[in-house]
């Protein structure tokens, strides 16, 4: 665990001090934790908005990618 990177994130509504033998450097409101959103009033709106807004882009990638190619066959397509 590196101590200079180390933060705290409080949830929930109680306002407990947090206190470490090293001391923390400092608070946040929300973490990226393997891929997902954690914020200290467990709200998900955020981490779904950035899924959707993810898929979005895969599926216009594929629109011009895969599905505008007069070449592949309809089999291809749906197999994709």
């Amino acid at each position: 665990m590196s101590v200079a990177k180390t933060k705290v994130m409080q949830t929930g509504n109680g306002v407990d001090d947090i206190s470490l033998d090293f001391g923390a450097r400092g608070t946040v409101k929300e973490v990226n934790e393997c891929g997902s959103l954690i914020t200290n009033d467990g709200s998900m709106t955020r981490e779904i908005s950035e899924r959707i807004a993810k898929a979005g882009g895969v599926f216009a990638a594929m629109r011009r990618n895969v599905f505008a190619v007069k070449a592949m066959s309809k089999e291809v397509k749906l197999r994709v």
